[in-house]
């Protein structure tokens, strides 16, 4: 099975991140595969238009590094996939196309922080966006702290990436 689909016709461009057996999660191959399509796209000219988006309905994607996944890498490898996947979403951001994230399902972690590169983000009443690195003693490096508060605000930038603990004790030492 093929792990991401690509399809381009009629102006439009479609990927599709296809691991729905493991919640559609982001494997350094994924990212590869997504880079290689970014390539595509930035010579397509007559693509207007790019939808991303996860296959079933229950997961758009879970992200990359996982608790249980991070647990089996080593920081170099941790470290690896996040400067992919930070190379690949600053290059989904600069395509010249409309980007369009179709949340159909959970976005998590890295997958949230793709949908954030995205030039719009479109949501089924089903669908939620989380950035729970912070719960799992991790932090969103792949673009999530610059992309976020230029989308919603620094405040509520925190509000989304922080855990409440986190927060308060940032405000507090803010105002000492």
């Amino acid at each position: 099975m093929e792990e991401v689909l690509f399809e381009a016709r009629d102006g439009v461009a479609s990927i599709t991140l296809n691991r729905p057996g493991d919640e559609n999660r982001m494997t350094p191959e994924v990212l590869e595969r997504l880079s290689q399509i970014v390539e595509v796209l930035k010579q397509d000219e007559k693509a207007l238009a790019v939808i991303i988006g996860g296959a079933g309905s229950e997961f758009f994607s879970a992200g990359m590094l996982h608790p249980k996944v991070r647990a089996k890498l080593t920081k170099d490898q941790i470290l690896g996939m996040v400067r992919l996947a930070n190379s690949v979403f600053d290059r989904i951001e600069a395509l010249p196309q409309i980007t369009i994230a179709a949340l159909n399902g959970i976005a998590r972690a890295g997958a949230a922080e793709l949908t954030l590169a995205c030039d719009l983000r479109l949501a089924a009443a089903h669908a939620t966006w989380s950035v729970p690195e912070a719960k799992w003693g991790g932090f969103p490096g792949a673009g999530a702290p610059v992309r976020l508060p230029a989308i919603v605000g620094r405040a509520r930038a925190l509000e989304l990436i922080c855990p409440p603990a986190s927060l308060a004790q940032r405000k507090c030492c803010a105002m000492a």
